[in-house]
């Protein structure tokens, strides 16, 4: 059709104006991607975190200690798709080896269950996690809590709880790169029910499947009446949050993309301008007013499609050489972490929806400028320019 090759020839002739169109509307479109890229690959990062440092399915009781938690736990053990079952008890302590000490989570465990559970056999910098099983006088420490304090298997601890102090012996460093490296210590749960003066209690009970979590989690609060949460439920409580936070970033996503589709109204306006007698010339040969809006809508769509083009190919580019960063932590920061890569992932659902919108957000400020150009009476057209 003729006004696509009128419009073709609009921009064609104003290459300056032109390219500053599609750079603006392509950095927008870049920095929303790679903010949004970002966001996606935190929660992926936060999710898989989750899974890693959580049980299948954690068992409580509303925030109360569990009395008889033996009997739940036969009870666990004969609902299908479980695979392995462990009380647990947790309590504050402060360990110390020389002039050093820190603080971290007493976590009493049966060490076999909880190994299987969370695979710990495969994550043991030094020694064994097992070796705490049947004994009052061993200690697994997470590996950023040993660096606190420079221990390594062998060495002497001292461990005050609120309900005492024991003398044990470190038999093995965990590291699984995760938060629980700087945060938990563990013992046998009977130890750890001793040394708080807890009596036979738990504070819940970790469960391991062979399938997929959900379904068990019924069946365990069918027969028990125990709360449960899978991982899953506990990724999605901190995805909430991150969900609540991106109705801001959108918002302000929105801005960024209107504040670029605004300059092409911009640059179309100029156009227009410097274009009346043109115009005026189109319609004294019949052309329609439906005829000129199309050069220019054409024209704000063109813009829009190859500024698209370019802020997906600068959001790729960005992701990936963000993904290539390094970020070394200080020298006091948290041992356990020798560095920090920052995660973002790029989906094409979020490349066709923020090019989509900002093509009918262009569009949309496309339409003043095509109408003006329509609306100029043929006459008064030619006499200007």
């Amino acid at each position: 059709m003729i006004w696509r090759f009128i419009g073709t020839r609009h921009l064609v002739a104003r290459r300056k104006q032109t390219l500053i169109a599609v750079l603006a509307v392509g950095l927008g479109i870049g920095i929303v991607l790679t903010s949004v890229a970002l966001t996606n690959g935190f929660r992926g990062q936060l999710t898989d975190t989750t899974k890693e440092t959580s049980p299948d399915i954690s068992v409580t009781a509303d925030g109360e200690r569990i009395r008889t938690y033996q009997i739940y736990v036969s009870t666990i053990r004969e609902v299908p798709g479980v695979t392995a079952v462990t009380p647990f008890i947790t309590g504050n302590g402060v360990i110390r080896r020389k002039d050093a000490d820190t603080a971290a989570l007493v976590k009493g465990v049966e060490a076999d269950a909880e190994s299987e559970i969370f695979g710990f056999r495969d994550e043991m910098a030094e020694g064994s996690f097992t070796s705490i099983d049947g004994s009052t006088t061993k200690i697994v420490l997470g590996s950023g809590v040993a660096e606190n304090i420079d221990a390594h298997v062998g060495d002497r601890v001292t461990l005050t709880t609120p309900g005492g102090g024991r003398e044990l012996t470190v038999t093995g460093i965990l590291h699984t790169g995760s938060f629980l490296d700087d945060r938990y210590m563990y013992l046998h749960l009977d130890t750890v029910q001793d040394m708080l003066d807890v009596g036979h209690a738990a504070s819940g009970i970790d469960v391991g499947t062979s399938v997929e979590p959900e379904p068990v989690a019924v069946q365990i609060r069918g027969r028990t009446g125990l709360e449960t949460e899978t991982w899953r439920e506990a990724a999605q409580s901190f995805a909430q949050v991150i969900e609540t936070f991106q109705l801001f970033d959108y918002v302000f996503y929105s801005l960024i993309l209107a504040i670029a589709s605004a300059g092409i109204a911009n640059v179309m306006l100029m156009t227009v301008m410097s274009k009346t007698r043109e115009i005026g010339m189109l319609k004294s040969m019949g052309a329609t007013d439906g005829d000129v809006m199309s050069i220019f809508l054409f024209e704000g769509a063109m813009l829009a499609a190859f500024g698209s083009v370019f802020g997906n190919v600068l959001a790729i580019l960005l992701t990936e050489a963000i993904q290539m960063i390094e970020i070394t932590p200080p020298e006091e920061g948290p041992a356990f972490v020798d560095v920090i890569r920052l995660n973002a992932e790029l989906t094409v659902g979020d490349a066709l929806f923020v090019s989509g919108f900002t093509v009918l957000l262009t569009l949309a400020f496309s339409v003043y400028p095509a109408w003006k150009a329509a609306k100029l009476p043929p006459v008064e057209a030619l006499r200007r320019e």
